[in-house]
């Protein structure tokens, strides 16, 4: 047992938090096991028992706000069992008799043009700067024409074309179809007359042969897997043949 501390009043100890502080023991005091106070952990005075921390799940706190904006959006049945044939629909008394502010009349006025810009160009005014301001010779230079250079390709062929006028009978001979043979043949009529010899005449062996359809066998079709031909009936084997035909052991019955 420890001196000067009664085990009944642990209780009224002043303690630090719930760490007893103010009675520090001594390192070479045996206690009553044995076990000296330097092996022995940190002793912790509770009143009750500490929740479990370890197996604690963190709850995300959402406003009200945000579980508005996560509602899903509603749905009008009387939209849904007129299945909205138009998109007319009737005024309410309270949106006829509505009477505007006079913010919102302000907003109704529209929109003031420039003053600089105009719709007639001759209403202009030029300002006394402009014109009294002279101009850079860069600036003449650069509103000068362009000199347009013709090479002597583009010159040769202008010449040309004023030298010769269109000849417009070649045009006119060019421009003509095409005229056919004189031992053109045209197509043959769809219909025509079929000549007597045609219809008497007789086929020969050779074309009734070709005009006959020909025969589409299966590859099995008259095909017998059990019958053995006259050669390999009439077969006889050779000597080396009926030596390796021998066994090479023969088992005894048991």
């Amino acid at each position: 047992m420890m001196k000067g501390i009664d085990p009944d009043n642990l209780s009224n100890l002043p303690c630090r938090g719930s760490l007893v502080e103010d009675f520090p023991l001594d390192d070479d005091l045996p206690l009553d096991d044995g076990i000296t106070a330097t092996e022995r952990p940190s002793v912790y005075w509770t009143d009750k028992i500490q929740p479990d921390t370890t197996l604690s799940v963190t709850f995300p706190l959402v406003t009200p706000r945000l579980e508005e904006l996560s509602r899903p959006k509603r749905f009008y049945s009387t939209y849904y069992n007129e299945s909205r044939s138009t998109p007319i629909w009737p005024i309410s008394r309270a949106s006829l008799e509505a009477k505007a502010s006079p913010r919102l009349k302000v907003l109704a006025y529209p929109k003031i043009r420039n003053n600089i810009w105009v719709i007639d160009s001759s209403v202009i005014q030029v300002s006394k700067a402009a014109q009294l301001a002279q101009a850079r010779p860069r600036t003449l230079e650069l509103a000068a024409p362009r000199n347009k250079t013709v090479s002597s390709t583009e010159l040769y062929i202008a010449q040309k074309s004023k030298q010769r006028p269109p000849d417009f009978d070649r045009i006119h001979s060019l421009a003509m179809p095409k005229m056919l043979a004189t031992n053109y043949t045209y197509d043959k009529p769809c219909s025509w007359v079929i000549s007597d010899g045609t219809k008497n005449a007789m086929a020969s062996k050779r074309i009734l042969y070709l005009a006959k359809p020909k025969e589409r066998k299966d590859c099995n079709e008259g095909h017998d897997p059990y019958c053995i031909s006259v050669a390999a009936l009439r077969a006889e084997p050779s000597p080396r043949v009926y030596e390796l035909a021998i066994p090479k052991r023969v088992a005894t019955k048991i």
